[in-house]
């Protein structure tokens, strides 16, 4: 976390490799216990780009855990839920860090910009969530599953539950008790020329609509009835449009009279950061803070 600490640029195409490679050591001398959590793929959907990954905890004694989906960013255009080496370890130590916590935790791949339109990305997350809820129940409690996302992923974890209510099945959804964004570019108004070449391309000319933000803002009183417990979180040191989106959604939340909200900050962390800290021993306060609050819905 020191070079976390030290550096005071957010930009993304600035600090984005120089983050990753601050943590690989910090994985790598981990790397032992991160693997040695047990992880299965399963196939949700046709593709190739409709797989997931299952973390198991470590104990399958007691209860059943409670259920853990991740949904990683990247612009809506990359990600993987696991990279080939060295970035190896980059998701593994997002799903051994919930696992070791008590959480069967599940990161699933979706589609990419530029071979999807919105809500193709959010329905891979819809058809993600419905398999886990009808086909791990042997292995994780599927009346309590909480979804959580980071970046562009937090953005479709948001969408999925604010797009239209018959998305996601009833019975399905009421098994849903909380939903985690970080860092998510929930609101798009008047987009930089350096985000055109990916807002456009995912939702036309109706980006401020669709966006998480004009969803909510044209949500009826049903969908907003029916959403989970919400918690929205950024990092300390987000890129200032990314700090507006954050302020802008929280903003909108209380003029719909959005109750079940909780909003934070991941202490010192930068973008890229939350993540790359987990299963090294630094920075993870913030992923400590999710694992309580669900908890209390629990």
């Amino acid at each position: 976390m020191d070079f976390v600490a030290k550096t005071e640029e957010t930009d993304l195409d600035a600090i984005a490799m120089p983050t990753v490679n601050a943590f690989l050591p910090l994985l790598e001398k981990n790397r032992e216990k991160i693997e040695s959590v047990r992880r299965e793929t399963m196939q949700y959907g046709d593709t190739e780009r409709h797989k997931l990954d299952v973390y198991y905890p470590p104990s399958n004694e007691g209860p059943k855990p409670p259920i853990l989906i991740f949904i990683y960013g990247g612009s809506f255009t990359r990600g993987d839920r696991v990279f080939p080496p060295p970035l190896d370890l980059v998701y593994k130590c997002v799903g051994a860090f919930f696992a070791s916590r008590g959480l069967l935790t599940i990161i699933a791949d979706y589609r990419l910009v530029p071979h999807i339109k919105y809500p193709q990305n959010v329905e891979d997350v819809r058809d993600a969530l419905h398999f886990v809820a009808q086909h791990l129940g042997d292995a994780g409690d599927t009346n309590n599953i909480f979804m959580y996302g980071h970046s562009a992923g937090g953005s479709l974890v948001t969408s999925l539950f604010l797009h239209d209510p018959a998305l996601v099945s009833a019975e399905v959804l009421k098994r849903v008790k909380g939903v985690m964004s970080l860092g998510a570019p929930h609101y798009f108004a008047g987009p930089k020329e350096d985000q055109r070449p990916i807002v456009v391309p995912l939702y036309g000319d109706a980006y401020e609509q669709l966006c998480p933000y004009g969803l909510l803002k044209n949500a009826s009183s049903e969908t907003l009835a029916a959403l989970p417990p919400l918690f929205i979180m950024r990092s300390e040191k987000e890129p200032p449009r990314l700090m507006n989106a954050h302020d802008k959604f929280l903003e909108m939340l209380r003029e719909r009279d959005v109750k079940a909200v909780k909003a934070g900050i991941a202490a010192v962390h930068n973008h890229v950061s939350p993540e790359l800290a987990l299963s090294t021993g630094e920075g993870e306060d913030w992923a400590n803070d999710l694992v309580a609050w669900i908890k209390t819905l629990l």
